[in-house]
């Protein structure tokens, strides 16, 4: 069964086009059910798309059938070459994290017994910390337990780990026990991850809807998450938002923009998953700010 994880917001049309049926040999259709946390989608919509993909390239593409699963062909050079698959859902796009060869994923009809293999995608943000201090942001609705245990599942042998929040209140992993004050987690919010390893981190949980999750920006600085899955400009990122002059983004690598007469003027030209940022405000009033997403 292949397990897979979510990997960003955009349009299938990014793939690439589809291989020329004429130009490679391929095996029989493969019908697929495809599951999302281990949930059938019963009647997949006209948006969705099943990509199959061979070192990187897609190989094959299908929308679903008239009986509400995938009839995808794969191309292919090599019997035995590993197959990916990635299936965008009209808004979200995810991947696969195993693979599978596609002589053991042949099916001719559905009415096959056994011919229809399942594809069960998870919803997931992989991390990489490095060692030392880390803005952390998440583009999940995930708790504070759910951090917990992804640090500790991605460093089993550390001794220390510490979560610090903007006001000053942490939690301190001992190799036990989490000891501090930090109770909830405000996914509205970036933290300083402190690990005394490098690691790469993976979390599991519905991805965000930023409408839905607004950030309050306060006079002077403030600690932001960014909830989009995909790397967003910063003009972009802030379309929606009205900022005041001088207003200052920075990065933890040091890197800033300045709202400077409707521009923004800086060497931070792109924000990332995973990261935090710290919003300098000089409005004397509290603002919202909604993220807005990559637009295609």
């Amino acid at each position: 069964m292949a397990s897979l994880l979510l990997v960003g917001a955009v349009s299938a049309q990014n793939w690439g086009d589809n291989p020329d049926s004429h130009a490679q040999p391929s095996n029989t259709p493969i019908v697929a059910t495809v599951q999302i946390n281990g949930n059938t989608v019963a009647t997949p919509t006209s948006d969705y798309r099943l990509g199959a993909f061979i070192d990187g390239n897609l190989w094959g593409i299908a929308a679903p059938h008239t009986d509400n699963k995938f009839w995808i062909q794969v191309f292919y050079e090599t019997t035995g070459e590993e197959i990916s698959f990635k299936l965008y859902d009209g808004q979200n796009e995810y991947t696969t994290c195993t693979v599978v060869e596609p002589t053991t994923m042949t099916a001719v009809t559905t009415s096959e017994a056994g011919a229809v293999v399942t594809l069960n995608f998870t919803n997931g943000q992989t991390v990489e910390l490095a060692a030392g201090n880390n803005w952390w942001s998440t583009n999940l609705d995930i708790t504070l337990d759910n951090l917990k245990n992804a640090l500790v599942t991605a460093m089993p042998d550390a001794s220390s780990i510490r979560i610090t929040a903007q006001n000053g209140s942490f939690i301190i992993y001992n190799g036990t026990n989490w000891i501090g004050n930090i109770t909830t987690l405000d996914i509205t919010k970036f933290y300083i991850v402190k690990t005394t390893e490098s690691c790469e981190m993976t979390l599991t949980g519905q991805p965000i809807n930023p409408a839905q999750h607004p950030i309050t920006i306060l006079p002077n600085n403030n600690w932001i998450a960014f909830p989009l899955s995909e790397p967003t400009t910063v003009s972009n990122a802030f379309s929606g938002y009205t900022a005041t002059n001088n207003d200052r983004v920075t990065s933890q690598d040091g890197k800033f923009v300045i709202y400077l007469n409707g521009n923004w003027v800086g060497n931070l030209t792109t924000l990332q998953p995973g990261q935090g940022y710290i919003y300098s405000s000089k409005a004397t009033e509290n603002k919202t700010l909604i993220f807005q997403p990559t637009t295609e």
